[in-house]
Formats: C-alpha cells, sequence, structure tokens
C-alpha cells in the first residue's frame, strides 16, 4: 500500500533487468513513435507505465523524434533501474510542455515495465522479443 501522501512526496519504482547474452544487433522500436526513448547500458530502450483505470502515468511522449527505429548492441549483465513517481496523472512533455495532470485518486494500480525489439537468429531470420514486469499496488488516503 502506498498513501497519497507518500505519493505526493514521491514514490520510487525499482526493477532489475538481466540480460543472459550478447547480441550483435538488436532494432529498437520506439512505442509510440513519439516516445524517443534512448537504449540504456545494457542495449535497451524500456517504457515504464504506472496506470489503472482512467488513470495513468509514464514518459510515453518525448515529442517530435527524428528516428522510428534504433540498432543497438545488446549487453549481458544484470541492471538495476528506477521510476520516480509523484502521484500525478502524465503521459510527458511533449512537443508542448505538457503539464502534470490530476494526482491518482485512491484505488488499485500497476506498475508495468517493458521492453521489446527484433534480432536476427543464428539463420538470419528476424526474431521479435518482448520482456515484461510489474507489480500492482494499492493507493490509500
Amino acid at each position: 500500500m502506498i498513501t497519497l501522501a507518500q505519493a505526493a512526496a514521491g514514490v520510487d519504482f525499482h526493477y532489475t533487468l538481466s540480460v543472459q547474452r550478447a547480441l550483435a544487433e538488436v532494432l529498437i522500436p520506439q512505442y509510440p513513435a513519439s516516445s524517443c526513448h534512448e537504449p540504456g547500458e545494457h542495449g535497451l530502450s524500456s517504457l515504464e507505465i504506472i496506470g489503472g483505470g482512467d488513470q495513468r502515468y509514464c514518459v510515453c511522449d518525448k515529442g517530435w523524434c527524428p528516428w522510428s527505429e534504433l540498432r543497438t548492441a545488446l549487453r549481458p549483465g544484470t541492471y538495476e533501474s528506477v521510476l520516480r513517481w509523484t502521484g500525478r496523472n502524465w503521459t510527458g512533455p511533449s512537443d508542448f510542455f505538457n503539464p502534470m495532470g490530476p494526482p491518482f485518486p485512491p484505488g488499485k494500480y500497476t506498475f508495468r515495465v517493458l521492453f521489446r525489439g527484433t534480432y536476427r537468429d543464428d539463420n538470419g531470420l528476424e526474431v521479435g522479443f518482448e520482456v515484461r514486469g510489474g507489480s500492482s499496488f494499492e493507493l490509500v488516503p
């Protein structure tokens, strides 16, 4: 459980990504096209979302992006990440400095993280992948 006051003061959602093997070339699509997320040191781009019902927080829209897909290398290792949330709705700054929306009301919500892309297998075939993780929590007065 997270109280409204705790959320307003800032809550950190921690997660770990474990990459088991190197891949020389991974194609990272933007999702959505205006997200423009640069890959992390592991070589993947993440989409982190907090939401439920009509409530949503993510940095989904960073505005115009000069590329629609990016080729990177996947690097083995264990990578720690954190998403800081202040209990408010938001979809990102966009091109027009989109302000934060209203606070989430009490209720049940989910924190989700998504990594996806494609790579070529040993036979040269393009293989898509998607890695998802997350947890649920309750926001209380």
